[in-house]
């Protein structure tokens, strides 16, 4: 069971790494990239990082886009589709939104550690 302090400790982490605001994950035509944001789960183990939604300033179709457009460093990129919002399950085929998956299985997948608090 965990302790309080552990749980506000490892969602404080986990807080200052989504709220960073990474200017852009493609490796090409990023000017018209006006924000990334980053989507988690919760698994038995904690919070990890799955997927980032990247948002343009305009509509990107689909049908071009695949894995291999997109890189995010130190992670395993598993999927990429368009979406009208920044909500995965709004998927779409076009969309002011890429939402780029990553391996939830990756090594720096995870975004918080548990720290145990000595008395």
């Amino acid at each position: 069971m965990h302790s309080r302090r552990e749980f506000l400790i490892m969602a404080a982490g986990a807080g200052a790494l989504v709220s960073v605001d990474v200017p852009a994950f493609a490796q090409e035509d990023t000017e018209h990239v006006k924000r990334a944001t980053a989507i988690t789960q919760v698994f038995g183990d904690g919070a990890r990082l799955t997927a980032v939604a990247v948002e343009y300033d305009a509509a990107v179709d689909g049908t071009g886009l695949s894995p291999d457009t997109f890189r995010v460093e130190g992670r395993t990129v598993t999927g990429v589709f368009t979406s009208a919002s920044a909500d995965p399950a709004g998927r779409a085929d076009a969309g002011r939104f890429v939402i780029v998956t990553l391996s939830p299985d990756d090594a720096k997948a995870g975004l918080a550690t548990k720290i145990v608090a000595r008395s």
